[in-house]
């Protein structure tokens, strides 16, 4: 499958070639890479003879009268090494009575536990092999030491002996007889009465014998012996369960003496993709006759397109002819005929072979796009493995169909067999369904890449692509041939290629680790931005006339436990440029096994290591969009949104815009709907007129809103639905293939007003108790939270309000879950602080300062306002602020538990299913009503799940109704489950699987209201979550209503009741940007903001405020129409201006991991020492220069998140002249990502410092960091007036306009200028100053790599506030050159310089461009 983060010996272990075992030609077949087959019959095509042609049309293989299968009950012998097998149980009269029954086909290990054998059981491990030390590979022996706690360290090599009897049918007298074993794992000889057969390799392609020479009548004996490890077990190194034996049908098949061996059928369709020139090699085998060859081309109903009859020669025969117009062949439009073809003799046919074929012809463009029928095409695509919940690698039809089924309901188009040929019949599949595939060879020698390379493995590699075409090249479902998996980029994937070319020239080639061999590009597990910066190169390549060759993602997505984060932007990604032409989702279905739970009561889904298999890879094989027994969870409906055929836009006014989103079709097979709602209920709805709509085509509705009284507070969307008209072979007449929700108004909610009454605060020795005329709620000074409530004697808490900043990791949580754990955020220890009490306006006010501490200083500190009405409702205002800011956490908000019983949820928010911030595009807003209960999920390892975003309100309520609803007092988020986070995990070991049997069920509902939740992203194999999504830890503001329900509500009353806002304005946020600039803000719209600076007089806040000498700062919000906000502060340290920091020296950096990296504030980009060729060793070095004379008392080193480079032994220097180095600090960084601190004895005065990394955690030769940075105490240089920054361009390409400033002349702002857009002149550039000064000129370096976006005319104009320019200052005509060209003029007081560009100095070139942009003022 996919690479995982390994050891760095293991890394280069696999990569170079290792000294190899003496060749010895009298070695046994199965540990002889030279040798895959004895007496084997060279691959073909796999269709079978029929008796006439209306049954070769109409029946399945096993209907055949020459079709005799051998599946059953066979007799099965077991042991562990091959010299105990028994050598002579080939002979007939050898007695088997004794022996074990087994089921064929089934990988033994999967029978030995279901019925209890003794025999060896699954084992599932990613990229090593199973049978020897991966550090001492000696290839091609599978019998060699191992690790003494390997499950195979007693168990050289496993042989399973099989036999059984059959007897032929009379009919098949005089004809040759086959047997076909479609896959047998992982290499076996075969004996039919007592005599040797042959031998075959090659786990996963049909594998044939021509029996007929030792055959008898009557009753014939039947032997195979299957080896556990062979050599060729060597390129089966795939990231799956490694099973054994006969795993897929066996059967066998008869043909007359001459007969129909091989077919090869080929279109191509003329330059109007209309008609169609046929070209069929049909190789006959047998004795020369007199026999014709007739071709017959019908439709599925039998009618007939074509017909050509020739004479039939031993040896290959080419017929060819044209086609008027047939119905083409692509994923959405999957017209299959039926290709008939006889040797006749006489009159009488003798052999017929029918198989399904198609017309299509695949294309790639100079500028990257791939045309299927000259049409644009992307794969909407996953990766397969075939597997079964019951059986393991024996996956039935109906599970095939039932694949291929989901695929098509959730919009996915396209498959890669990863990483060797699927089940015959799972193509056939493809065809009828219309389903893209990618197929691959059965080539992964993950565990030694090395092999890749050498000479002696050549043929091995060769053969498997050179079959599997073979097999199935007649299939017009397969798109692309790929050669195999992450299996090193040798020489040996060179001759495949040629191989696969000359044996099919209509389709293109694909392999992952050297696409420089084929005809795509491919790779695995890319960012976003990564895919990006590919797509944006192809595309400026191509516009300057150079070809490009498409780009394929074979793996991406990872779809471990809960994921499939940013799914959206992958897409927004390929669809954006032509030479990214899509992707396949790792993976499709779950690889995990179902078997009882200890206790025998129930059942639990198993994976690596549950079977005490070693090596295993945990759960590391269950990464589907569905799960191993083809259900699903909501990942995979995220999947069908962004696939989905069809999309609509807002444009305003009612009107809308659909587009048909399709490659080929039109959208007459869907009828559109639209609903509109309020709050959750259909106001109006509607059907769409007809959906004539070709392929990417678009159209504008309209849709007026219906004239409706618009409710206070209510929130009003529209849904578009676009569904089924028919029934079609995957789903009913009526299924909804396509939606959408657009929002489309809302107004501003009432405000809460609560009812007046009695109520009376009692201080007790344990609390504060608050009474009003139907409750009461107590407020504990040992817990610092309402610890109960009473609702007319019911209660309703039983565990209170508590601050919560974890969560159970998710599979893709696992770069950071063990800084979690380091930080103690698993259970967090409280420290409350004091209550204080106040009455006002008939109310109870009681504030708190709680102190949570975690582990290595990572504390919170909560402040909480509870303001408790007569009524009973409780208004939250909270400020959270952490100790560190800038870490990576898991969530930020509260939790609380209600008593058993507490089990209806009710929300206004997204759903109905579980959704993240980054992956809710599925998930619709609307109000939901659902059980606690049904909010588990059963993903294999227990973890985080059932959130829901965007939470307007959410009610947790009792059968009576009684309860609370919880109304925020902005947007959060919610889950609710019998389950805390920590009783999915163990508190030593984060990482540690627990199934759902293995996790308590509480009664109590424990509800979580978080202010955010992390983001999913795909980080269990891949990047973690994109920037823009990420959690990090900072002062948070986070408020809610507690309004108590008396009795149950119907929906529509509760809506009402909870579409009010809260009555006081929203805390104030409180930060400072990487400028230096104080911003303050609120939620609630309207309000006034004041602030006051280290307890000076309050201020009203009107803009950003320059903070660069730090300090405490505090504000509250106060609007118009409600009440004064709690009242929120926040420290900050001197500002420390690193836009001038550079880099002075390194000693080593890789190619996108530069050193200027460490420096950027970006924690996700990283500095890495030279690990891909030379590898660099220790000591390295960086040198920084911050630009200003400061005063320091600490440095802040970041690691990046994944482990690799971690420093740990370290020097550190500082310098004023970066010459004189001092202040020498040794000491070492713990194993974290969090930040790591190095306190220094006393401040020290520097400008430069030093970082020698002299060792890495886990000992290897590199270094990495993510951030440096130092804490100041001083500025001794003062504060730069001429801070300088880019604030607007009128036209930004790739989010460039930044570079404008970045003191790198290599870099540069452009603007749009692509296949869509060009963006016209004039063009402009606007600049501005921290503080007003006198400007005297610019300083314009032009882009110094083209001449392309270099300005000529241009015009310079000045402003004191950004908004008034006046009349130009200078204006004039740059040179086309790379010099820095200077402009000045008389000097002026101002803030702002806006550069404008009127024109290019190569003609026509519409783009600008400016290296270096620098406002030149008075000193």
């Amino acid at each position: 499958m996919k690479r995982q983060i390994m050891n760095s010996t293991l890394i280069a272990f696999l990569a170079l070639p290792l000294s190899v075992v003496a060749q010895n030609t009298d070695k046994p077949e199965w540990n002889n890479e030279y040798v895959s087959g004895v007496n084997k019959e060279v691959a073909c095509q796999i269709a079978i003879p029929f008796a006439n042609e209306q049954q070769a049309m109409d029946l399945a293989i096993e209907e055949s009268p020459y079709y005799k299968t051998l599946n059953g009950t066979w007799k099965f012998h077991w042991v562990a090494d091959p010299k105990d097998r028994p050598q002579d149980f080939y002979r007939s009269e050898y007695d088997v009575s004794g022996w074990d029954d087994i089921k064929v086909p089934a990988p033994w290990q999967i029978e030995a536990i279901r019925h209890n054998k003794n025999w060896d059981k699954p084992l599932y491990c990613n990229v090593i092999y199973p049978f020897c030390d991966w550090r001492k590979v000696e290839w091609p022996n599978v019998i060699q030491p191992r690790p003494s706690d390997y499950t195979f360290a007693t168990m050289p090599n496993p042989v399973g002996s099989y036999r059984r009897e059959f007897t032929l049918p009379d009919s098949w007298k005089g004809r040759d007889i086959f047997i076909r074993f479609n896959g047998v794992e992982a290499g076996f000889y075969i004996w039919v009465n007592g005599e040797k057969v042959g031998y075959s390799e090659d786990s996963y392609l049909p594998a044939e014998f021509n029996l007929t020479p030792y055959l008898k009548d009557g009753k014939n004996v039947l032997a195979v012996e299957v080896y556990r490890f062979t050599d060729g077990s060597f390129l089966e190194c795939q990231d799956f369960w490694r099973f054994s034996g006969i795993f897929r049908d066996v059967f066998l098949w008869s043909a007359p003496k001459t007969q129909i061996r091989d077919f090869f059928f080929t279109t191509d369709l003329d330059k109007e993709f209309k008609n169609a020139t046929v070209n069929l090699d049909v190789e006959v085998t047998g004795k020369k006759s007199n026999d014709e060859i007739q071709v017959k081309l019908m439709d599925l109903n039998g009618k007939e397109i074509a017909k050509q009859t020739t004479r039939a020669q031993i040896g290959t025969n080419h017929i060819e002819f044209e086609v008027m117009n047939p119905l083409k062949w692509t994923a959405e439009t999957p017209n299959l005929y039926n290709l008939a073809i006889s040797l006749i003799q006489k009159g009488k046919t003798t052999d017929i072979r029918n198989v399904k074929v198609g017309f299509r012809k695949i294309e790639f463009t100079s500028d990257g796009q791939m045309l299927v029928n000259g049409k644009t095409t992307l794969f909407k695509g996953v990766d397969r493995h075939d597997h079964s919940s019951e059986n393991g690698r024996t996956v039935s039809k109906e599970e095939m169909e039932k694949d291929v089924q989901l695929m098509k309901s959730f919009n996915v188009n396209a498959v890669r067999t990863s990483h060797y040929p699927n089940n015959p019949y799972f193509y056939d599949l493809c065809d009828k369904y219309g389903i893209y595939v990618l197929a691959e060879a059965n080539v992964e020698c993950h565990g030694l890449m090395a092999l890749s390379h050498e000479p002696s493995w050549k043929k091995s590699f060769t053969e498997r692509s050179e079959d599997m075409v073979r097999r199935y090249r007649n299939h017009p479902s397969i798109m692309m041939w790929s050669l195999g998996n992450e299996s090193g980029n040798g020489i040996n994937f060179k001759s495949a290629e040629e191989a696969v070319k000359k044996l099919d020239k209509t389709r293109p080639t694909h392999y992952e680790g050297n696409s420089s061999f084929c005809d795509v590009t491919s790779n695995m597990y890319p960012s976003v931005e990564w895919l990006e910066n590919v797509g944006k190169e192809r595309l400026e390549k191509s516009q300057k006339g150079e070809a490009v060759k498409p780009h394929v993602v074979c793996e991406y997505a990872h779809a471990m436990g809960n994921s499939m984060g940013n799914f959206r932007e992958y897409w927004e990604t390929y669809e954006r440029y032509p030479a990214l032409i899509g992707g396949f989702i790792w993976d499709w279905v779950d690889q995990s096994i179902k078997v009882p739970t200890p206790d025998g009561t129930a059942y639990y889904m198993a994976v690596g290591g549950d079977f005490g298999d070693k090596p295993n890879d945990g759960n590391f094989c269950t990464n589907g969009v569905i799960f191993s027994d083809r259900t699903y969870a909501p990942k995979a409906l995220e999947v069908k949104k962004i696939h989905q055929p069809v999309r609509v836009e807002a444009l305003g006014n009612g009107k809308y815009k659909v587009t048909n989103k399709r490659f080929h079709t039109g959208l007459d097979d869907l009828y559109g709907r639209y609903e509109i709602m309020e709050d959750g209920k259909v106001l109006s709805s509607g059907n769409l007129d007809e959906l004539q709509l070709d392929a990417q085509g678009s159209k504008v509705i309209t849709i007026a809103d219906p004239v409706l009284t618009k409710v206070p507070g209510a929130e009003y969307f529209i849904k578009f639905s676009f569904c089924q008209k028919k029934d079609t072979d995957w789903e009913k007449a009526g299924y909804e293939v396509a939606s959408e929700q657009i929002k489309i108004a809302e107004s501003e909610k009432p405000v809460f007003k609560a009812e007046n009454g009695a109520i009376s605060c009692t201080e007790t020795e344990k609390g504060y108790l608050v009474k009003g005329e139907r409750f009461e709620a107590t407020f504990s000074k040992e817990e610092g939270t309402v610890s109960s409530y009473v609702l007319d004697g019911v209660p309703l808490i039983s565990k209170g309000l508590e601050l919560n900043v974890f969560r159970a990791p998710t599979d893709n949580d696992k770069q950071v879950d063990g800084d979690w754990q380091r930080k103690g955020l698993y259970n967090m220890s409280l420290e409350p602080g004091q209550w204080e009490m106040r009455q006002e306006d008939g109310k109870v006010i009681l504030a708190i300062k709680n102190t949570y501490r975690g582990k290595s200083g990572f504390d919170f500190e909560t402040t909480i306002e509870y303001t408790v009405a007569a009524d009973g409702s409780i208004l939250v205002n909270s400020t959270i602020i952490p100790a560190m800011n800038g870490e990576i956490i898991p969530r930020v908000g509260y939790r609380l538990e209600l008593p058993e019983g507490f089990e209806r949820m009710r929300w206004f928010g997204c759903g109905p299913f579980e959704n993240y911030v980054d992956r809710k595009d599925a998930s619709y807003v609307g109000i939901y009503d659902d059980q606690v209960s049904n909010k588990w999920l059963n993903y294999i390892r227990s973890q985080e799940m059932g959130n829901h975003e965007d939470v307007r309100w959410i009610s947790i309520t009792n059968p009576n109704g009684v309860g609370f609803v919880f109304v925020a007092g902005d947007k959060m988020s919610a889950t609710a489950l019998h389950a805390r986070a920590q009783d999915m995990v163990d508190p030593n070991d984060l990482r540690k699987l627990h199934h759902r049997y293995e996790v308590p069920v509480r009664k109590e509902t424990v509800l979580c209201l978080d202010a955010a939740t992390r983001p999913l992203g795909n980080a269990s194999c891949g990047p973690g979550p994109m920037r823009k999504y990420e959690l990090f830890s900072q002062p948070t503001v986070f408020s809610f209503m507690m309004l108590p329900l008396e009795r149950s509500y119907l929906k529509d009353e509760l809506a009402k009741k909870a579409r009010v806002r809260m009555p006081v304005s929203m805390p104030v946020l409180i930060e400072r940007d990487n400028d230096g600039y104080l911003n303050l803000k609120t939620s609630t719209l309207g309000a006034k903001i004041y602030y006051s600076l280290n307890g000076e007089k309050y201020k009203e806040y009107t803009g950003a405020i320059e903070l660069i000498s730090g300090g405490k700062v505090q504000a509250y919000a106060v609007s118009e129409n409600l009440g004064k906000s709690m009242v929120t502060s926040a420290e900050f340290p001197i500002y420390v201006d690193r836009s001038g920091w550079k880099i002075v020296s390194v000693s080593s950096e890789n190619k996108g991991e530069e050193a200027k990296n460490a420096i950027d504030g970006n924690p996700n980009t990283i500095w890495h020492t030279r690990w891909s060729e030379n590898e660099a060793k220790h000591p390295h070095e960086i040198i920084v220069d911050m630009a200003s004379l400061l005063e320091i008392d600490q440095f802040i080193y970041q690691p990046r998140n994944s482990e690799n480079g971690r420093i740990k032994d370290y020097e550190l220097y500082f310098s004023t002249d970066g010459k004189t180095w001092g202040n020498k600090t040794k000491g070492a960084f713990e194993n974290s990502s969090s930040s790591q601190i190095v306190r220094l004895e006393k401040p020290i005065v520097a400008r430069y410092f030093k970082l020698v990394a002299l060792s890495e955690l886990f000992g290897r030769n590199w270094a990495s960091v993510a951030e440096l940075n130092v804490n100041v105490t001083k500025n001794l240089s003062g504060v730069s007036g001429s801070k300088q920054r880019v604030i607007y361009v009128d036209s930004d390409a790739d989010d460039s306009m930044k570079l404008a400033a970045d003191g790198n002349i290599n870099t540069y702002w452009h603007t749009v200028h692509n296949q869509f857009y060009l963006a016209p002149y004039p063009h402009e550039i606007q600049m501005n100053l921290s503080k007003e000064m006198k400007i005297k000129g610019i300083k314009y370096t032009p882009r110094q790599d083209s001449s392309e976006g270099r300005i000529a005319k241009y015009e310079v104009y000045v402003s004191r506030d950004g908004k008034e320019w006046g009349k130009a200052v200078a204006s004039g005509t740059f040179t086309d050159s790379k010099d820095t060209q200077k402009v000045e003029f008389a000097p002026r007081s101002a803030s702002y310089v806006k550069l404008q560009a009127l024109s290019a100095c190569t003609k026509d070139d519409k783009r600008a461009a400016v290296a270096e942009l620098e406002i030149l003022v008075e000193e």
